[in-house]
């Protein structure tokens, strides 16, 4: 990190301080979270859990985990379960005529 702010001109300097300052608090924050998970085994408990959640399972998909892909619940897109054109046969149609977004 002191690479990356040696590496910047004085402008990008006070701006990368202003950044660095406001988001000090809440990392340190999730740091002592992740600190403290690890020192008392809920690190490796956490882990095991997500491999079992994201493991294929009987009658059901893989769940993709980590992968920059579209919000496949936006109407319009075709994709994912909750799209107009991909609903099962005899489910009801979405509210409103519109596909739900999660966000």
């Amino acid at each position: 990190m002191l690479a990356v702010y040696d590496s910047l001109s004085e402008e990008g300097k006070k701006e990368f301080e202003t950044a660095y300052a406001a988001s000090y608090h809440p990392a340190m924050d999730i740091l002592l979270e992740c600190y403290e998970d690890v020192a008392c085994g809920n690190e490796i408990r956490s882990v095991v859990l997500a491999g079992r959640r994201f493991s294929p399972k009987e009658g059901f998909p893989r769940v993709p985990h980590g992968q920059d892909r579209p919000d496949p619940h936006v109407e319009g897109r075709g994709e994912g379960p909750r799209s107009p054109r991909s609903r099962r046969p005899g489910s009801p149609p979405p509210v409103h005529g519109r596909a739900r977004t999660w966000r």
